[in-house]
C-alpha cells in the first residue's frame, strides 16, 4: 500500500490496503521559557527542545541598564553572557538587571518648548514644572531663545533664583554643562554654580567664560565645563547671581526613586522586577521590611540575609569591648548604648559608611553594657 516507511512529521495521511504496523518513536522534549522586563534574551526561541540539547543565550539589556545575573527555575545562575544552558528539564531563564550608574543622559534646551521666544514676552514665566527629561525638571524664573542655538536662561537676573531639581526623591551628578557667551550686554563673565544635597549641604565653583564667540553656535556660542569632581549626590543645582543661559547639561543618574516609597527603583527593579511594593512589605518573612534591607543592604528575598553585628570581641586585657559591622556608602551608622533594658538608649558615636567593614571599641565602665547599631540615610 501507500503507507510511508517513516517520517517526523506528527500528522501523516495514507491509504491502507494491506495490514501494516506503525509505530510512534517518542523524542523527550522540554520546554524552555525566557523573559526580561528591561532586555531581550536571543539565541533560542522559546518552545520545546530535544532532551540534553546545548543551548547558548544572550542578553541585550535596555539603554542604562546591565545585566546583573541570571536566574534558571528561580535558581542563580551565575553572571556569564552568554549563558549556555543544556535542556534536561523545562526551564524558565530570566535575566536580572540593574540600573547602570554610568550611563550619561542630557538636558538639552534646543528643542521644544523652547524654540522661540514667546510672543507676547521676552521671558517665560513658569510655576516651576514647565520642562521634565530624563529624571530631572526646570523649576525657573524664564527663558529666552535666540538667534543661533537656542537655549535656557539660568540665574536672577530676570526674577527668582533658579534651580534644576530632581523630579522625583533620588541624587545625581553633574558631568558637563554648556554656557552661552552670547552677548555680554546680557551674560556676566562667570557664573558660581551651586550644587545641593539632601542633608542641606552645598558645593559650589566658579565657571569663568573666555569670552571668545568661536564654536558652532555663531552670535550664542557655548563654552563647555566639565570639571565637577564634587558634584555628586545632589538633588538640584542653582545659580543666584546675573544670568546665565545653558545648552546642554549632561548628569548621570545616582538614584532614583520614581514611585516615592523610599526605596531606589533600581534596587526594587533588581530584587522584585517591580516597583509594585511600597517598602512596608516583608517578601522573605524575616525580621525586617523590604525598606529596612534597602536601608542595610542586605537581600529582601533571601530570609538568611539580614543587617546583624557580624561579631563582637573583647580587648586582650578585657577592658572594652569591640563590634564589628558591614557598612554600605551614604549610610549613617549611629552607636548607641545602654547599661540597662529600662534606660533609653544614648549615642556614643556616629560613623558615615564607606562600604567596608566598620568597628567601634567602647570601654566597659559598668558591670553590663548593651550596645546597639542604628543604620540612618
Amino acid at each position: 500500500g501507500s503507507v510511508p516507511s517513516s517520517g517526523i512529521t506528527n500528522f501523516v495521511s495514507f491509504t491502507l490496503d494491506s495490514p501494516s504496523a506503525l509505530t510512534w518513536n517518542i523524542q523527550l522534549q522540554h520546554a524552555l521559557e525566557t523573559g526580561s522586563s528591561l532586555g531581550v534574551i536571543s539565541g533560542a526561541i522559546t518552545g520545546y527542545w530535544d532532551d540534553a540539547t546545548q543551548l547558548v543565550l544572550s542578553f541585550t539589556p535596555t539603554a542604562g541598564y546591565l545585566l546583573h545575573h541570571w536566574e534558571v527555575n528561580d535558581i542563580y545562575a551565575g553572571t556569564n553572557n552568554p549563558l549556555s544552558i543544556c535542556m534536561t528539564e523545562p526551564k524558565n531563564v530570566q535575566a536580572v538587571c540593574e540600573a547602570n550608574g554610568q550611563v550619561l543622559q542630557t538636558l538639552t534646551f534646543d528643542g521644544s518648548p523652547w524654540t522661540e521666544k514667546p510672543p507676547s514676552a521676552d521671558v517665560w514665566e513658569d510655576s516651576g514644572l514647565s520642562f521634565e527629561e530624563d529624571g530631572l525638571t526646570w523649576d525657573s524664573s524664564g527663558s529666552w531663545a535666540h538667534n543661533g542655538t537656542p537655549f535656557l536662561i539660568f540665574g536672577n537676573r530676570y526674577g527668582p533664583t533658579s534651580w534644576i531639581r530632581l523630579k522625583a526623591a533620588g541624587t545625581f551628578s553633574l558631568v558637563s554643562i554648556d554656557i552661552s557667551e552670547y552677548s555680554p550686554v546680557y551674560m556676566e563673565s562667570s557664573m558660581d554654580l551651586v550644587g545641593h544635597r539632601a542633608d542641606g549641604s552645598t558645593v559650589s565653583q566658579r565657571l569663568n567664560l573666555d569670552g571668545i564667540i568661536d564654536g558652532p553656535g555663531g552670535s550664542a556660542d557655548f563654552q563647555t565645563f566639565s570639571s565637577f569632581s564634587s558634584f555628586t549626590n545632589l538633588i538640584a543645582i542653582s545659580s543666584d547671581i546675573g544670568g546665565y543661559s545653558l545648552d546642554n547639561l549632561t548628569f548621570r543618574l545616582d538614584s532614583l526613586d520614581k514611585d516615592n516609597d523610599g526605596m531606589d527603583d533600581e534596587w526594587e527593579l533588581l530584587y522584585f522586577g517591580t516597583l509594585a511594593r511600597d517598602g512596608s512589605e516583608n517578601a522573605d518573612n524575616d525580621s525586617q521590611t523590604d525598606w529596612q534591607e534597602w536601608l542595610t543592604g542586605s537581600n529582601p528575598t533571601n530570609a538568611n540575609d539580614v543587617f546583624v553585628l557580624t561579631d563582637t570581641d573583647q580587648t586582650s586585657n578585657g577592658s572594652a569591648i569591640i563590634i564589628r559591622w558591614q557598612s554600605l556608602s551614604n549610610r549613617i551608622y549611629s552607636v548607641d548604648s545602654r547599661t540597662n533594658f529600662i534606660s533609653d538608649w544614648e549615642n556614643v558615636y556616629k560613623y558615615t559608611g564607606n562600604g567596608s567593614l566598620m568597628s567601634y571599641t567602647g570601654v566597659m565602665q559598668n558591670a553590663q553594657t548593651f550596645y546597639c547599631v542604628f543604620v540612618e540615610e
